[in-house]
């Protein structure tokens, strides 16, 4: 994983959807805190970094990149496939738990956009509803 703050080559850059000013995103799966200020009650300065990614393998059928966040004093987990999708392939309703982004890249962490999918749960679970959604 590259750490750097230096662009990678064709790199760009998307605010996280909810964490705008905070941190963002990029098409190479990269994310980035902001230069920012805490919101707490001991303000603090926040320089701008690269977030480490984690690969969770607990699934059998599908490994996901993942990270947690600090935010307003919470602690938010990011995976990496759905904002991805929703960044830089289409909008859709993330609040929606129904839904899931599948990787179909490989190895998983060799990322490329245009090999996630946005697939109902049920699809994905099951590969009985033919229900997708890209």
């Amino acid at each position: 994983m590259n750490l750097s703050l230096e662009d990678l080559p064709g790199e760009k850059w998307k605010p996280n959807p909810n964490l705008t000013g905070y941190f963002a995103i990029s098409n190479k799966g990269r994310i980035k805190r902001l230069d920012s200020w805490s919101e707490n009650r001991n303000k603090t300065f926040y320089n701008e970094r690269i977030i480490a990614l984690f690969l969770d393998t607990r699934s059998n059928t599908n490994s996901t990149l993942y990270t947690n966040l600090s935010y307003n004093g919470k602690r938010v987990q990011i995976r990496l496939y759905k904002y991805l999708y929703y960044c830089f392939v289409k909008k859709f309703d993330m609040n929606d738990r129904s839904l899931v982004v599948i990787n179909k890249n490989e190895p998983s962490w060799n990322l490329d956009t245009s090999n996630l999918e946005l697939c109902s749960a049920a699809y994905h679970l099951n590969k009985k509803d033919n229900t997708r959604l890209s």
